[in-house]
């Protein structure tokens, strides 16, 4: 709770975010674990850090939240920000 706090305080301090999202790692919530992982692709500031946020977001979402308009939207923002640098293997199946 005391991270979640933290968080509401400051909420681009990605340091906390990364506490938070090694919680909701450990703690199996799924949910939570992207709702952090949102406000971590909002807080950091490097494109690529923000490219691979979103493809494990997007890969949270697909894989064990079987969101699929999550996942899409993630896979989506990566392409806007990365067209052009994305590997076959990396989108193998998606």
């Amino acid at each position: 709770r005391a991270y979640e706090e933290l968080a509401r305080r400051e909420p681009r301090n990605v340091a906390v975010l990364e506490a938070l999202a090694r919680i909701h790692t450990r703690s199996g919530d799924a949910r939570e674990l992207a709702s952090v992982m949102k406000r971590m692709v909002m807080a950091e500031p490097s494109p690529p850090k923000q490219i691979d946020l979103l493809f494990r977001l997007g890969t949270l979402a697909e894989e064990t939240l079987a969101d699929k308009q999550l996942a899409a939207q993630c896979y989506g923002e990566v392409l806007a920000r990365k067209p052009d640098g994305l590997t076959r293997a990396g989108w193998a199946g998606r």
